[in-house]
């Protein structure tokens, strides 16, 4: 998204603020009218944010007797109260905000996402029901959930209020259910964006492959758009409808092409050659080994405090800390570092460890990056270069810096 563009959008989304406060401030209606509808609004993603990819849904309701539009948006959060440290530790905490509806739609509009009305089959008493749990959801005591990108986000707490509303549980639905994982979904999401795919890919674990059912499938808005139309339920023995009526509302603007600059691939194949030369020299230097082995202890200090640590889900157990783990770090940088034999057993010990995973990758109970893969043969190479070379020319190994 150009700059004009994103301030454009910034000064709409102030705008409403200042609309909705005006509003507000003599409250919300108690009641509605017998002619208010309520849908599920739906923005397509784009490649602009990263926060863009997933897409965004919120609650709509609109009642034309009483001149009332109101959004629902459940994706509002603060940089206060040390937002950004609560965030890595997965204590996500977002917020309900209601908002105009012309100037949450012209918000994703211009950005060049497409939207999709749902309109939802809800009776006039259900109808009374939700909105006096929304009413009582935007009270500041109320406002605040701890957000869940897989169980409860933007694009199912709408669904969860229809449920709660006609007294459901399961969703019923066209489609039939398939194999489809919880990384598959999220790496289809993330398929125009590979340095965003590679990381999530490196922090989720063993539970983001496992299968998920179609009603799970509806945390992303994608598959909302996908499933729910044809979906029904059971109220009092009774299969109904979900959706009533969709409504398109194509883009305003084409959405921006975003640079993904160097990519993942060109990063992991250029290390692995590097060090599979770096083997072949009978002149060997510490720095190599000490520059691959504090970037992958590094990277397993990130994913052992993810999946240790914070309370995100589908963090832990993590096997990519078979390859990235800690102990590189504050083990392995220290005996290459000191050279002689004791970087030659850390090597030993390293040699075995990725063997051993490239031997057993393919049946492990996780799918695993192709980075993943390179970066523990690079490791591999790395270490059984080093012995090799102890053994060919005992006196060089590590006396050079």
């Amino acid at each position: 998204m150009s700059f004009p563009r994103k301030l454009l959008s910034v000064l709409l989304f102030l705008m409403s603020i200042a609309k909705l406060c005006a509003q507000t401030d003599g409250s919300l209606p108690d009641r509605l009218s017998h002619e208010a509808k309520m849908s599920i609004v739906l923005a397509s993603p784009v490649d602009d944010e990263v926060y863009t990819v997933y897409g965004h849904a919120a609650f709509r309701v609109s009642d034309p007797i009483q001149g009332l539009d109101v959004t629902f948006n459940y994706g509002i959060f603060s940089f206060d109260d040390g937002f950004v440290w609560r965030f890595v530790k997965g204590e996500t905490d977002y917020q309900v905000m209601p908002i105009p509806t012309a100037s949450y739609m012209n918000e994703y509009l211009m950005r060049g996402s497409r939207v999709k009305e749902l309109v939802l089959n809800l009776s006039e008493s259900e109808r009374k029901n939700v909105w006096q749990y929304l009413l009582w959801n935007i009270r500041p005591e109320n406002k605040v959930y701890r957000y869940n990108f897989f169980y409860d986000n933007c694009s199912t707490r709408p669904i969860d209020i229809y449920l709660q509303a006609v007294g459901a549980r399961e969703i019923h639905f066209a489609a039939s259910a398939d194999k489809t994982t919880w990384r598959d979904l999220i790496n289809h999401a993330e398929r125009n964006q590979p340095w965003l795919c590679l990381g999530t890919d490196l922090a989720l674990g063993v539970p983001t492959d496992k299968v998920v059912s179609l009603q799970e499938q509806l945390f992303l808005p994608e598959r909302v758009v996908a499933l729910l139309p044809d979906a029904t339920v059971s109220v009092n023995g009774v299969e109904r409808k979900i959706v009533s009526r969709v409504v398109d509302y194509p883009a305003v603007s084409k959405p921006a092409s975003r640079r993904t600059g160097i990519p993942p691939m060109s990063v992991y194949m250029s290390l692995f050659i590097i060090t599979l030369m770096d083997a072949c020299r009978r002149k060997i230097s510490k720095f190599w080994d000490v520059l691959l082995l504090l970037v992958a202890g590094l990277a397993g200090c990130i994913l052992f405090f993810l999946a240790v640590i914070s309370v995100h889900p589908h963090t832990a157990p993590n096997l990519n800390l078979i390859v990235f783990h800690p102990l590189h770090l504050f083990v392995g940088v220290p005996c290459v570092w000191m050279g002689g034999k004791w970087g030659l057993r850390y090597h030993g010990l390293n040699a075995i460890v990725q063997l051993l995973f490239l031997s057993a990758a393919t049946f492990l109970p996780q799918h695993f990056h192709i980075a993943v893969i390179f970066t523990s043969l690079t490791l591999l190479i790395l270490s059984v270069g080093r012995i090799y070379q102890q053994r060919k020319h005992p006196r060089l190994l590590f006396t050079r810096k």
